[in-house]
């Protein structure tokens, strides 16, 4: 019998159970393999023949999850006006806030376009009444881009529902009368190539088609069809409330919410480039040139500014009617018969309304411009404070606390 040497088993050891080991460990993972080859068949299998089942009821889920949330965005927007119309509907809740917070003595109020919107240093007016008065001024920039008479009586109504509310009402109403968008034109009215007919609410539509900013049949059916998607219709001034960068600066729908504490929307050059002035007269020129050439002072929009001035007389507001700055470049392109039609049309104001008329058009020299029609900043200021002290000369702001 053969004896085998004990070193030789202790060192041959480690090795056989290293083996062992290593064959027990293929063996369970095989094992495991092959069970999990089955279990997966086996699900792939359920799977399958659960298929239809799962994709109807993902179908209907999502469908439901649709509707729930378009119905919420729809009720969300019927009493937040604000995410409709954020242009003007941020400048109401701004002068609302405003007005609640501090109690004025007095309030003044502009209605108007980009005109009125940039050139209104409404921050100038308040701080030179109180000086003159020793009383405190709201004076607020309700100026919108492209607003001419019939978006300002949409306007008006609004402000004067939120002013019922609240239970007070303006001292002063001043009314900017842009010739431009006054002016006859075979189809619509001028102001209707800026409207956003999704932005209007369902009680505005008469009134849009009233004075032909609307067609009866078409755009209704639209409103109603952009009505049920706001999430589509809407997403412009949705997103460019939550993420405003992901949108170029025309999209964003922030002019309400770009402005000082008065609704003033300050250009944002002081000293622009020669160069961007030129590029923006010319763009102002392919827009009003042939229109001022052309000027006629009547028709729906002429009709509609009237209405606009008896509406706010009605509420025995006072009224002024105020014609912003025009630069020199600006105001060659009207002939002497527009000229003539835009008198008249002034004194067929005064004679029926009685209501006092400011002609600003000629307060600032050219380079207060951006274009020969938008104010920069500077010229902003200077018209607004001389707007401040022909209110005061003419005795239509009372020198109360003197």
């Amino acid at each position: 019998m053969q004896i085998q040497n004990p070193a030789k088993v202790r060192s041959s050891l480690p090795l056989r159970v290293f083996k062992q080991l290593l064959s027990s460990l293929v063996t369970v993972l095989h094992k495991k393999n092959n069970s999990h080859a089955a279990f997966q068949n086996n699900l792939y299998v359920k799977k399958s023949r659960a298929t239809p089942q799962l994709a109807r009821q993902r179908l209907i889920w999502t469908l439901a999850s649709f509707i729930i949330l378009n119905g919420s965005m729809i009720v969300w927007i019927y009493f937040q006006s604000q995410l409709r119309d954020p242009q003007f509907g941020d400048k109401l809740q701004r002068f609302q806030k405003r007005f609640l917070q501090e109690k004025p003595d007095h309030t003044i109020i502009m209605l108007g376009s980009s005109h009125t919107g940039m050139g209104l240093a409404a921050r100038e007016m308040e701080d030179h009444l109180y000086q003159e008065t020793a009383q405190s001024w709201l004076i607020y920039n309700f100026g919108i881009p492209s607003a001419g008479p019939i978006m300002e009586l949409r306007h008006w109504h609004k402000i004067w529902l939120k002013m019922q509310q609240n239970q007070f009402h303006p001292d002063l109403v001043l009314l900017e009368l842009h010739p431009a968008l006054l002016s006859l034109t075979p189809a619509q009215p001028i102001e209707g190539r800026g409207l956003n007919l999704q932005q209007m609410e369902s009680a505005e539509l008469e009134l849009l088609q009233r004075y032909g900013m609307i067609n009866q049949a078409n755009d209704i059916t639209s409103w109603y069809l952009w009505n049920l998607m706001p999430f589509s219709s809407l997403r412009f001034e949705l997103l460019g409330r939550v993420l405003p960068l992901w949108l170029p600066t025309g999209l964003r729908y922030d002019w309400g919410r770009k402005t000082d504490r008065c609704g003033w929307n300050a250009s944002p050059w002081i000293n622009p480039h020669p160069e961007q002035k030129n590029k923006a007269f010319a763009q102002a020129k392919m827009e009003y040139a042939v229109i001022l050439e052309n000027l006629r002072m009547e028709g729906q929009a002429a009709e509609a500014f009237q209405v606009l001035v008896q509406t706010i007389q009605n509420k025995n507001i006072p009224v002024v009617v105020v014609l912003t700055p025009e630069g020199e470049k600006f105001r060659q392109w009207y002939t002497p018969l527009s000229q003539h039609h835009l008198q008249n049309y002034l004194h067929e104001l005064e004679r029926k309304f009685h209501v006092p008329i400011i002609n600003a058009r000629d307060w600032n020299p050219e380079n207060d411009f951006l274009d020969s029609h938008h104010l920069l900043q500077p010229g902003a200021k200077k018209f607004s404070l001389q707007l401040c002290k022909e209110l005061i000369r003419r005795k239509i702001i009372p020198e109360a606390g003197r």
